[in-house]
Formats: C-alpha cells, structure tokens, sequence
C-alpha cells in the first residue's frame, strides 16, 4: 500500500504522508519492511525521475536505518541465542557464494512447484550437478535482470523486487533461511 501511495505522488502531494504513515505501521507488524526505501529507490530509478525526487526517498531510509540499528543491536542477538539454546544449533556464517544460488534458485522453485514447502529447511545437501544446475538459474536470473535493465525497465523492476525482498532472509549470519 505505501508503494501504491508512493507512486500516486505526483497527482497529489499528500500521497508521500500517506505512504510514510503506511510504512510506519508496516514497521511495526514486521522487521522486513526495513527492506522498502531500495524497493522506493528501483521505483524512481525505473518509473519516476530519480535526480528530482531522491529527497522524498530520505524519510523512508532514514526510520529504515534507525529501525535496522534497533533491529540488528536487540533481535539479531535474541533470535541467535534462541537458535543455540532452544534448537541447539551452531553458530555459523554461511558462505554467501554458495548460500545465494541455493535460496534464490529454491525460491524459483517453490514458486514453480511448491512441493516442499516447509517454514522450516532443516535438510539441505546438493550435489555437484544439482549445486550447478542451482548456480546456472541464479546466473540466469541475475544476467536477465541486468539485461532487463536496458530493454524493459517494467521487467528489470519486478525482477529486482524479488531479489531485494529476499535480501533480509540472505544474511550470512544463520538466522534466517
């Protein structure tokens, strides 16, 4: 809704309130939503005019970024120690080379053929063909996305939407999937 609202601010100017109120109580019902300002930024950049409009963007990264400290310094160290205490797993950093090719190209896959899904992966081995054929379609993805860029600026923006909403689930630390 703030990026519908957004979008409509050039017919009227209370449209960017609007949008920021909504963004607000997004805050407040999820962590992700810190991921909106870029997806704010991709819109300008394919649709609006960028050099004109950069400083209605500033609100929206300036509560994400104060809302990312808060998140970062208080529910990133909870949600590891539950991990350890609760489900007892190690802490580990995940190889973003090898993690990205696997999330990205699950995700095409459970949106293709939603078999296994699951809120929860706990077994994940590939193989060396089923590791590349992973790495090909994320390969794939990206090389089609940049094409995209320079021939359909609509594609190269709802292509980008998916990758920059999987953005806070593709952290190194473990804690997500």
């Amino acid at each position: 809704i703030s990026l519908l609202f957004f979008s409509l601010k050039e017919r009227n100017k209370k449209f960017i309130y609007y949008s920021l109120a909504v963004y607000v109580i997004a805050m407040f019902s999820s962590e992700r939503c810190v991921i909106f300002p870029p997806i704010l930024f991709l819109w300008e950049l394919c649709f609006g005019d960028i050099r004109k409009n950069w400083k209605k963007t500033i609100p929206f990264f300036a509560l994400a970024f104060f809302w990312s400290i808060f998140f970062l310094i208080d529910q990133t160290k909870f949600r590891i120690n539950s991990l350890q205490t609760q489900y007892y797993q190690k802490r580990i950093i995940a190889n973003p080379l090898v993690q990205m090719p696997v999330s990205i190209s699950s995700y095409f896959e459970l949106l293709l053929w939603p078999e296994k899904l699951t809120l929860y992966h706990s077994e994940m081995n590939f193989g060396k063909l089923n590791f590349s054929i992973r790495a090909l379609v994320t390969l794939i993805y990206f090389a089609g996305t940049i094409i995209s860029f320079f021939k359909n600026k609509k594609i190269f923006f709802w292509l980008s939407f998916f990758f920059i909403n999987l953005i806070p689930s593709l952290t190194p630390l473990g804690i997500s999937w």
